[in-house]
């Protein structure tokens, strides 16, 4: 789940068993890009995931901000049920 904060998009909750525990995401990390295309809202960041799967892909690259560091993780996609 994600929420907006000024201009960044914060990671509001990881559900355990999900794809943003295995991508090592975090409450409270920023979410800054989504397959190089910076993201300011949470509305953005549903978008580009929206995009890349209908596209096909099976994981988006993100970038984010974990206790003042920038790293990079993928994100896999569960499958659709």
């Amino acid at each position: 789940e994600m929420t907006n904060a000024s201009s960044s998009v914060v990671v509001a909750e990881v559900v355990p068993g999900s794809a943003d525990e295995a991508a090592n995401l975090h409450a409270g990390d920023l979410l800054l890009c989504i397959d190089d295309r910076e993201v300011r809202t949470a509305a953005e960041a549903a978008t580009c995931i929206r995009d890349a799967r209908r596209r096909g892909a099976t994981e988006v690259d993100l970038i984010i901000e974990h206790a003042r560091e920038t790293r990079r993780h993928s994100l896999r996609f569960q499958p659709l049920t």
